[in-house]
């Protein structure tokens, strides 16, 4: 089944059902609450993935950037990296106050504990590891780099593709997307002493 999904951001009138469908909006995250069909998962998924992402590496520089961040429709994503003590009420704090702006939190797999507590809003596996069952509002995905891995993520029953490799053109994305899950680049690199990298735009398919 190939459904085909448009994002439109201008329009005149009510948008209203061709064919008799009922029509409401809803909040990215409000979507998966709503009864839809299980094809439309992949879309789901990829509506809240950020389309801007940044490294954070620890909660005071965390606040400080997304003080500095712009607002625009487009979501933007923290990756946390590094140690974070996520038993610290001021880190805490911080991340509460980042969720609150509508930001998206991503850790890897050795933050995952703070995805299963709810803390962090997805969380990606390294590839050939066996992911944990996660609650059904975290994001789980794989990272990964050839078609194998993403049949694999596909089969363990993950929502998105996190590629990481720098170095796979077009065509090797395009053939990773066609296992059917929202494929999200990240495209981040460390700046020289492996500190904070600068925000960069992700795309998915």
């Amino acid at each position: 089944m190939l459904i085909d999904a448009w994002v439109v951001t201008s329009w005149r009138g009510l948008p209203s059902g061709r064919e008799g469908q009922a029509v409401r909006w809803v909040m990215p995250d409000e979507l998966e609450a709503v009864d839809l069909l299980e094809a439309d998962g992949p879309l789901v998924t990829a509506l809240r993935l950020p389309a801007v992402l940044a490294r954070a590496t620890t909660a005071d520089g965390l606040r400080a950037r997304a003080a500095r961040a712009p607002r625009s429709r487009e979501r933007l994503g923290w990756w946390l990296d590094g140690d974070w003590d996520f038993a610290d009420a001021a880190v805490r704090a911080v991340i509460d106050d980042v969720r609150a702006r509508g930001d998206m939190l991503m850790v890897g797999e050795a933050l995952a504990a703070a995805a299963e507590a709810g803390l962090v809003d997805g969380v990606v596996w390294s590839s050939g590891t066996e992911p944990r069952p996660m609650p059904p509002t975290v994001l789980a995905g794989a990272e990964c780099s050839t078609l194998v891995e993403a049949r694999a993520a596909a089969s363990a029953g993950l929502r998105f593709l996190c590629v990481r490799d720098a170095s796979l053109d077009s065509r090797a994305l395009e053939g990773l997307a066609t296992v059917g899950l929202p494929l999200v680049v990240d495209a981040t690199q460390p700046r020289e002493g492996g500190h904070d990298a600068a925000t960069t735009k992700l795309w998915w398919r």
